[in-house]
């Protein structure tokens, strides 16, 4: 049984039968597969297969999504730029593939709050654990153990989910893949920015200091592989990969990439939506809504409102309790009575 697995390569030899079944070829630089499409699936197609284009084949696309969902989110500490970049190419690509919106929405978000919650670079569980004057990784250590078996199971749902769908999930990537490369620099070293991170986290650094070493990292990496486009979020011009780029110019787009919106003309709608940023200008909000909330809680802590609310709320479940205790005291009065009633 080969459905949980990935095929990735290029359409050769392909023939659309009169019949509706379609064969071809799946190769790549390692080697080729032969491939049928039979015409109950062919039938379902948003799109014409032919020689040359690239396509994903793959059963386990909504397991995959929930689990770089999680990624992302762990790297970033923030659920909401997951669900924002790398959550609005995966509802893309896995509508193409058929699958309904909602799972594929509830996938990406199921990640994203996972990774958000045990990330040490997320406001969130930064904040929670300084509140509780609790060490930040031993709060995380906790937390994993509501959040790790909940999660596990989100995946075997997911999964059963995933093989179960009863579409070929093919996809045309290839206008996709291009598109990248023609405006940015693709290179493996880029891979060294996310390593480093996990690193630091891993070491159980701060989370300040993760942050902003992380930013710096990728800041350097930002103008040694994507020149061009720092200097077009600096202009706000078309990305040029043979424009040079100076000095000033990179010092005002690595401050504007920081801190503010940027958008990158691609040629490509989804791709626009995949490479746009906010900065964190975009984070506003939400630390507005915590330092209001942290104001609020400290007024309520400080006049003693929140004790008498909360000893209010404890002689109210003292109630409940001795309620309980009536009843099941009377009910046991109860069945007493009945059982010597019978005797006699």
């Amino acid at each position: 049984n080969l459905k949980s697995v990935f095929v990735t390569g290029e359409i050769s030899n392909f023939k659309n039968h009169y019949s509706g079944h379609m064969y071809m070829t799946i190769k790549d630089e390692g080697g080729a597969i032969k491939a049928v499409m039979f015409s109950s699936y062919a039938s379902r197609l948003k799109f014409v297969p032919e020689n040359g284009m690239k396509v994903i084949i793959s059963e386990i696309f909504l397991f995959a999504t929930c689990v770089i969902s999680a990624l992302i989110a762990v790297m970033t500490g923030s659920s909401w730029t997951t669900i924002a970049t790398i959550g609005v190419a995966l509802v893309g690509i896995g509508t193409a593939q058929g699958y309904e919106p909602g799972w594929i929405a509830g996938a990406i978000i199921s990640g994203a709050y996972f990774g958000d919650k045990v990330s040490p670079l997320s406001d969130t569980t930064v904040l929670a654990s300084s509140s509780a004057g609790t060490p930040l990784f031993t709060h995380i250590k906790f937390m994993m153990v509501t959040t790790v078996p909940s999660f596990i199971i989100t995946l075997v749902v997911f999964l059963v989910v995933s093989l179960m769908h009863d579409e070929t999930s093919a996809l045309r990537a290839a206008d996709f893949s291009n598109d990248l490369k023609q405006t940015f620099n693709i290179s493996p070293w880029l891979l060294l920015v996310p390593v480093l991170t996990a690193i630091l986290i891993i070491r159980k650094v701060s989370a300040i200091a993760t942050l902003f070493i992380a930013a710096v990292i990728a800041g350097v990496f930002s103008l040694i592989f994507q020149p061009h486009i720092i200097g077009a979020v600096a202009t706000g011009m078309t990305p040029d990969p043979t424009a040079a780029i100076s000095f000033i110019d990179g010092f005002k787009g690595l401050l504007i990439t920081y801190y503010g919106s940027t958008a990158i003309d691609t040629g490509n709608i989804a791709l626009n939506e995949l490479v746009a940023t906010r900065g964190m200008t975009g984070m506003l909000n939400t630390v507005f809504l915590i330092i209001a909330a942290s104001t609020f809680g400290g007024t309520l802590v400080g006049s003693g409102m929140l004790q008498s609310l909360t000893d209010a709320l404890v002689r109210f479940m003292y109630k409940i309790d001795y309620l309980e205790a009536a009843l099941l005291e009377g009910a046991n009065l109860i069945r007493v009575g009945r059982a010597a009633f019978k005797k006699d």
